[in-house]
């Protein structure tokens, strides 16, 4: 068993948390004080109840959840930081005064985290030796569906993961396939930045729609009545584009992106 510390308190977060416990590591779920509502539920109980795996809601034990990060961060054999990009360089700086030798750090969700941690990590003088990690996106989708309850759909596939450096992959992969086993490795940090799905189909159906988006007062179902064939293209084309660059960049693997779908 491993002390676990689980960065985030959002639906990404809980799930993660959650699977963590469930393969029989300590966890403790951490958010910074500025969001402590997110995890206000899961405090009083220190249980997660996760929808997905069956007709009723599955729960999951947690050793400890806070909002002072200092104490599970220095305590945890493994760091998972589950927040937008947006929030890498918070997270990174909040944490990185408290690590030691010998930890894993690995941000899932969006690629990019890796390399902020290591420039939070020099400019702050840490000499800690560190594994860095980053996947290209969660293990699953996740959304609240109430205070302490997350709804979960499990990915096949498509979770790319590199360590950095690079030739620590084979490493870091190892030590999360037990929980994720179709997780795969990523040639490296740079691979898991290009391979972001969100990037590939949020943003062409967001700005194919901005008309409808920013004139209508009912919400839009991006994937429904947004994803019309021409929206598909601007998708296929963007992808198209992220295809050569991996191309140009020596990267093997050339899976497009509606195949990481299935």
């Amino acid at each position: 068993m491993s002390r676990v510390a689980v960065l985030g308190g959002g639906a990404g977060g809980h799930a993660v948390a959650a699977e963590c416990s469930w393969a029989g590591h300590e966890v403790t779920l951490v958010e910074m004080p500025d969001f402590a509502s997110t995890i206000e539920a899961v405090r009083r109980t220190r249980v997660v109840e996760v929808l997905g795996r069956g007709p009723d809601p599955v729960p999951a034990k947690l050793a400890g959840v806070t909002t002072d990060v200092g104490a599970p961060v220095r305590d945890a054999d493994i760091v998972f930081v589950i927040v937008p990009c947006f929030g890498h360089e918070p997270m990174a700086r909040a944490c990185a005064p408290h690590l030691r030798d010998g930890q894993r750090v690995v941000f899932l969700g969006e690629g990019s985290g890796a390399l902020v941690m290591r420039k939070v990590l020099r400019e702050g003088g840490v000499g800690a030796d560190v594994l860095l990690g980053e996947t290209n996106t969660l293990p699953y989708l996740a959304r609240m569906r109430a205070p302490a309850r997350v709804h979960v759909i499990w990915k096949k596939g498509g979770t790319r993961l590199a360590a950095y450096p690079g030739r620590r992959t084979a490493e870091l992969l190892a030590a999360l396939q037990p929980i994720w086993p179709y997780m795969s490795a990523a040639t490296n940090v740079l691979e898991t930045v290009l391979v972001n799905f969100n990037a590939i189909d949020h943003v062409p159906t967001m700005i194919c729609n901005a008309g409808s988006l920013e004139t209508r007062t009912t919400a839009c179902l991006l994937w429904g009545e947004g994803a019309s064939p021409g929206v598909a293209r601007a998708i296929e084309a963007l992808d198209d584009e992220i295809l050569a660059i991996r191309a140009a960049l020596g990267f093997a693997d050339r899976t497009p992106y509606r195949d990481y779908l299935f």
